[in-house]
């Protein structure tokens, strides 16, 4: 196997090329040439270029978290929508069909999860959110106007680098002093900031659990990939919802194009909600939709049949039966778990 330099690689490039190169465009000809010569590209797409410290979330480390023994019972949250903003409530058990691995479960119990929730906030306070920032604290503050006096709060915040503003607490008072120090500055590490909040998460009191992320979508300095997240996710079974204050979000090559697809996919994955607005002073009326979601979504338990004792991962899937055909609801719920097998 040869050994390649692609700085150097860059550099040639630079060279040869008299206009400048988009930095997407650079990277792209830098795989194919490492591909031309039989190294993987993988790699090279999944690291800004210039950096060397690894995500702190290797695969073995993946593996590990999100590999528990086979589970007695599996809880699975699901939050039910008409529309863009309208929480459906009140539907009965028989509306819910439950499928693992394409095989139909029996569930076994069937509530909706209105109890104390720990709640995460992760607030992008990069350079691009300058303008954003003042109202995505007073959505914030707005969520926590409607709280359950026994919610608990955290507040990760992420510029360059995510760092933990406010601990665990059940004081929102403690949280209204965190978020009201902040200032905007730095480029977009959002990825690390959702690693650091999973291990906050961690120290959570209460079952019922979920993130709400605020943010503009972009990703320019984050050392974990989306790849490097997927076990964790899945691991914790946090739902998480996201807030994109623009409709036009530009992130890494290899991870997602625009529009907000990254946080399309983190909330996809996990069950929750992404909200999109151009406009700031939305978010409020958004985190107050969100708050409604997280005191209305629907707990299915029930105990796997058909597993063949392999590590893997396994899908879940809900469908709704209808009972009219004029009105359309969507399912959101986790995209499963990970188990280890015998």
């Amino acid at each position: 196997m040869h050994s390649f330099n692609a700085s150097l690689l860059i550099g040639v490039l630079r060279v040869r090329h008299k206009k400048p190169m988009r930095r997407g465009v650079l990277i792209q000809k830098v795989c194919r040439l490492l591909v031309l010569c039989g190294v993987g590209s993988a790699s090279v797409l999944a690291q800004p270029i210039g950096r060397s410290t690894p995500c702190p979330v290797v695969a073995s480390e993946r593996i590990v978290s999100a590999s528990n023994v086979q589970p007695a019972t599996v809880r699975v949250p699901v939050l039910v929508m008409e529309g863009n903003d309208k929480v459906v409530t009140g539907l009965a058990q028989d509306r819910f069909i439950l499928y693992q691995d394409q095989r139909r479960q029996t569930i076994s119990h069937f509530a909706v999860e209105d109890s104390p929730a720990s709640i995460g906030f992760i607030i992008d306070s990069s350079r691009s959110m300058t303008r954003k920032l003042p109202a995505a604290v007073e959505a914030v503050n707005a969520f926590m106007s409607s709280a359950n006096p026994a919610d608990e709060f955290f507040v990760v915040a992420f510029n360059s680098t995510p760092r933990l503003v406010v601990p665990m607490t059940r004081k929102p008072d403690d949280v209204r002093k965190g978020l009201s120090e902040l200032s905007a500055d730095g480029e977009t590490a959002l990825l690390d900031a959702v690693h650091l909040a999973l291990s906050e998460m961690r120290l959570a009191h209460h079952r019922h659990r979920a993130m709400i992320i605020v943010s503009d979508g972009k990703d320019n300095s984050s050392q974990c990939t989306l790849h490097d997240m997927y076990g964790e996710l899945n691991a914790q079974n946090i739902p998480m919802f996201a807030v994109n204050s623009t409709a036009t979000s530009a992130v890494w090559p290899g991870r997602s194009s625009k529009g907000g697809l990254l946080l399309t996919e983190i909330t996809r994955t996990t069950g929750g909600r992404l909200f999109q607005t151009t406009k700031p002073e939305d978010m409020s009326g958004i985190s107050s939709i969100i708050a409604t979601c997280l005191r209305s979504q629907y707990l299915l338990e029930y105990t796997p049949t058909g597993l063949d004792g392999s590590r893997r991962f396994h899908r879940i899937e809900v469908h709704l039966t209808s009972t009219d055909a004029t009105t359309r609801l969507r399912a959101f719920w986790p995209a499963g778990y990970y188990s280890t097998g015998k």
